[in-house]
């Protein structure tokens, strides 16, 4: 069975290490890949190479902390921090 996928391009993890190029405006990738756990936080650095990177290409957030298959309860905590990321990165849209 053949699948078509659409080309999505250059996704690069944001990591660290790339934040310099990201603030600079140096960062060449189609889009972002984001660990959510690492910006759910009120603000810093983090946030606002998140949000630069953001301005120039689309982000995925990959959260990994959610733990959907373990039997302890969601965390209303995390969901509610994890909202309020996504409101504030908003969805992963191509851009022409």
């Amino acid at each position: 069975m053949a699948f078509s996928v659409p080309y999505l391009g250059h996704g690069v993890g944001l990591r660290t290490t790339h934040f310099p190029r990201v603030l600079d405006g140096t960062a060449r990738a189609d889009w972002f890949e984001a660990v959510s756990e690492n910006f759910m936080i009120d603000g810093g650095r983090p946030l606002a190479v998140l949000e630069r990177a953001r301005a120039s290409c689309p982000v995925v957030l990959h959260g990994v902390s959610l733990s959907l298959g373990s039997t302890d309860p969601l965390s209303e905590r995390y969901l509610r921090a994890l909202r309020a990321l996504v409101d504030r990165v908003g969805g992963a849209v191509r851009r022409s």
